[in-house]
Parts: C-alpha cells; sequence; structure tokens
C-alpha cells in the first residue's frame, strides 16, 4: 500500500509539474492575433472568480495595452519584488506586461474609472499578477486566483434614478448610479411670436423643493438662446434612489403692445 501511495505521489506530481507547463506561457513566441486571444483568455479567467461576480460585466470589446515596470535602484526593486502583499511581487527592472481593460455600458452605469476592470499579465509566462476594478480597488492575482489577504471586496451600492416621461432626452440619462454621481438634465424654452402678435413659450417645470427626491442641486444656470428662447442646465448629486419629476407646459398669450 505505501508503494501505491508513493506511485500516485510521484503521478500527482509529474501532472502538476506539467499543468503548470500549460499555464506558463511566453506570450512573445505567439503571433500578434494569438497573443490577444490569449491574454484576454488569462484576463477574463481571473475577472470571472467568484468574489467578483458583482464586478463582473459583459460588454464591447476588451482593449489591450502593452508597459514596462519602471526601471528602479536595486535596493527598491528588491523590497517591491520580495513584498508577496504587493501586485509587482517578483518583478524586474523593465519587465514586460499587458494590461486588459474590460469595458461597460456608461449610459446605464458609472464607476469611478472608465473601466470595469483591468488585468495585468507577465509577457514572459502569460500569468495574470494583479486586477484593478472600476472602483479604485486593486487585488493581487497569485497562480490564477485572486488573492484573498485582504477582505473580499464589497460591491459598490447603486441606486435607481426614475425620471417623469417629460424630462427631455431620459433615454440617454444614466438609469443607475452610486452616491456622489452627477446627472446632468437639460430644459429649454422656446419662444415663438406669430404674425398676429400672439407669444407661444414652449418649456418645463422644475422645482427641486417638490420635484426632486434623492438628490442635491449642484448648479442650476439658464442661459439665453436665439428669438428669447433660454436653455436651463440642472446639475443634480445622487444621494440614494432619486426621482425628478419634470412636467412639460404650452402657454399661449398676446404680447403687450
Amino acid at each position: 500500500m505505501k508503494i501505491k501511495r508513493n506511485i500516485l505521489l510521484i503521478l500527482f506530481v509529474i501532472f502538476s509539474n506539467m499543468t503548470n507547463n500549460i499555464l506558463a506561457q511566453d506570450l512573445s513566441k505567439l503571433s500578434e492575433s494569438e497573443r490577444n486571444k490569449k491574454l484576454i483568455e488569462i484576463a477574463k479567467a481571473v475577472y470571472q472568480a467568484p468574489r467578483l461576480r458583482n464586478f463582473y460585466r459583459e460588454y464591447g470589446n476588451p482593449i489591450i495595452t502593452e508597459m514596462r515596470t519602471k526601471t528602479l535602484p536595486a535596493e527598491d526593486r528588491k523590497k517591491i519584488a520580495e513584498n508577496s502583499k504587493d501586485i509587482w511581487y517578483g518583478s524586474s527592472n523593465n519587465q514586460k506586461f499587458y494590461i486588459v481593460y474590460f469595458q461597460y455600458d456608461m449610459n446605464k452605469e458609472r464607476f469611478d474609472e472608465g473601466y470595469a476592470a483591468k488585468v495585468y499579465i507577465w509577457e514572459n509566462t502569460g500569468s495574470a499578477f494583479a486586477i484593478g476594478l472600476g472602483n479604485m480597488t486593486m487585488l493581487p492575482v497569485r497562480n490564477g486566483k485572486v488573492s484573498d489577504h485582504d477582505k473580499a471586496a464589497t460591491p459598490v451600492k447603486y441606486y435607481t434614478i426614475t425620471y417623469s416621461k417629460d424630462v427631455p432626452n431620459a433615454t440617454s440619462l444614466p438609469k443607475t448610479a452610486k452616491y456622489g454621481d452627477i446627472v446632468t438634465i437639460s430644459l429649454k424654452t422656446i419662444i415663438s411670436v406669430a404674425y398676429d402678435g400672439w407669444t407661444r413659450e414652449d418649456g418645463y417645470n422644475f422645482d427641486p423643493k417638490s420635484d426632486l427626491t434623492n438628490g442635491v442641486i449642484l448648479s442650476d444656470l439658464t442661459k439665453s438662446l436665439q428669438n428669447q428662447s433660454y436653455e436651463r442646465i440642472v446639475q443634480l448629486k445622487v444621494t440614494g434612489d432619486m426621482k425628478v419629476n419634470v412636467s412639460r407646459y404650452q402657454e399661449e398669450y398676446e404680447a403687450p403692445y
């Protein structure tokens, strides 16, 4: 039985080494198209880690950039390279790596960064070593897995935004946002005068005191347009599940003589 266990142990070690050799791949030996395909495959495997399920987004095509580590004095590089909690653990000067950026639909949500996630991958080994999230969280990656030396990443809380039917261009405005995000609405009042002297006014009513819920007015400016018309531009800060109630009106009146 002891001999059998030893044989199984040897086979396990051999298989593990074979697996590591397959996963470790010098990306410089691949064509550009093959390399990019492999980079996205590696990055997506990291991004789909269970602890990141609330962050994962499938939107557009990932963007790949090529970079190198900074050239630092030997002592500085050694401190970084020997710190197992640093994302640059094991790195050397001028070492080539890639960053794979995953995008998200900015019309539906907003992160602190212009990406949902970015994954760092070494060229010489094809192994991911860090992942950054759109909420400015950076996590080390070890052996293809997101490091758990810190607490699990806390998902960003997003609030819903509800617009009344009269809000102009509501379809292009964000429907969700996190605390502190800014939403800008544009309210144009068009004034036209007919040949008989009657004036028609087509505009919007919006009183922040009664027509805004879970939001704060950051700015409320009015600028003149042509023919006595004007545009009111309002910036709203999100503080919760926000409701914006705008009502459209039309008036006709005779200009005084």
